[in-house]
């Protein structure tokens, strides 16, 4: 299989959790394995290396302790001296730093996901103005804007929007898992949000807004799907607000195209996205959607369209839209049919075409500067 491939891929990551850029590679591994021989470097432990592992994908693994930084670099050297590599794909800030800083020729295509805006000091103008950096993708054109506005060369960047596995358009039955596990009722509405537990994903605000809506009396239930550095914060938050039998946090799940059918709303309560995958995925499985209007997410919700859109940070407001959709189900009908057609946009096999082509228009740079500096040697 991988002697067919014509493109050699080292993808790099310095996450360990499983977020939206590691579902997006796991995309690009299957999609692209006839075309490209992938290798991935990640994290001992993490979520990608398992992935990696189960599906026969070559990998290798760096300890993620204290001295990351320096262990990401230097598997990134001893794997590149090794082996030839087309280019390096930089899934996150960490693996473009250390892929930088590594020394080696090959050409980077690097992931900027982040929706903050990119700092303009002279770090990241070295950073992002190398010659090795021959394309930088954003999820939207929100984050390309924050790229531009530091990037001397906007032509390197281009925007290549989040994908979603077509055979997740089909929707599923409801096999009332979740809704087993939690021991609720048919006639309670399940209210899930999805993601890393992490600060600027506003788990706090959706606490805060179920503690306003069980206040009001509502037949409700809240799911927090996920793992990550605030979670125990989180659990504190709602043991402090006695919402232990009303809000209930469920870690990190495998089985989420068999649980997703058991929820009736899906809430977003980020401070910042750059985009925002498991809203594709709600789309997909016909959950209405309610969403802070933040970075990327207001190029994929249309309010009252395909979703509501809320001030971030304001639970108040979070209640209110929540609540109305509970009301007005004629309205949530509505928006889960307009976000179904809207989907073939985001198709997994579009995405894998535009990083082929950029794939190979980084390969063919790097093969030409090779060939160039072997004649100056020849002569």
């Amino acid at each position: 299989m991988h002697q067919a491939a014509n493109i050699r891929v080292l993808h790099i990551s310095g996450e360990i959790h499983w977020q939206g850029g590691e579902r997006q590679l796991s995309y690009l591994l299957k999609m692209l394995r006839l075309r490209v021989h992938h290798e991935v470097i990640c994290a001992e432990g993490s979520k990608l290396a398992q992935y990696c592992h189960d599906h026969d994908i070559p990998y290798h693994t760096y300890k993620r302790d204290f001295f990351y930084r320096f262990r990401l670099w230097n598997t990134i050297r001893k794997v590149a001296k090794g082996q030839i590599f087309n280019l390096f794909h930089c899934h996150d800030r960490r693996a473009h730093t250390a892929a930088w800083l590594s020394m080696t020729y090959q050409p980077l295509v690097v992931n900027r996901r982040a929706s903050h805006k990119l700092k303009n000091n002279l770090w990241s103008r070295i950073k992002f103005s190398s010659r090795r950096l021959k394309c930088i993708v954003c999820p939207s054109h929100f984050v390309a804007e924050q790229v531009a506005a530091v990037m001397k060369k906007a032509g390197r960047i281009r925007v290549v929007y989040t994908s979603i596995e077509e055979s997740q358009y089909e929707l599923h039955k409801r096999k009332n898992i979740l809704r087993s596990e939690l021991n609720i009722d048919p006639d309670t509405t399940l209210i899930g949000t999805v993601g890393v537990v992490r600060k600027r994903k506003g788990h706090s605000v959706f606490v805060q807004a179920a503690e306003r809506l069980v206040a009001q009396g509502l037949p409700v239930h809240f799911a927090i799907i996920g793992e990550g550095p605030e979670l125990d914060s989180v659990k504190e938050l709602i043991k402090e607000k006695n919402l232990e039998s009303h809000v209930s946090v469920m870690g990190f799940r495998s089985d989420l195209r068999s649980i997703y059918p058991d929820l009736d709303l899906f809430v977003l309560s980020s401070s910042s996205e750059g985009f925002s995958s498991v809203i594709l995925e709600a789309f997909a499985n016909g959950i209405p959607v309610v969403a802070s209007a933040v970075g990327g997410v207001t190029e994929i919700v249309e309010e009252e369209v395909s979703g509501l859109l809320v001030q971030a940070g304001d639970p108040e407001d979070f209640a209110y839209q929540i609540k109305r959709l509970i009301e007005k189900p004629k309205l949530a009908e509505k928006m889960v049919a307009n976000a179904k057609a809207i989907l073939p946009k985001y198709e997994t096999q579009r995405m894998a075409n535009t990083y082929h082509r950029i794939y190979k228009e980084a390969a063919g740079t790097v093969v030409e500067r090779v060939y160039t500096n072997s004649s100056k040697r020849a002569h």
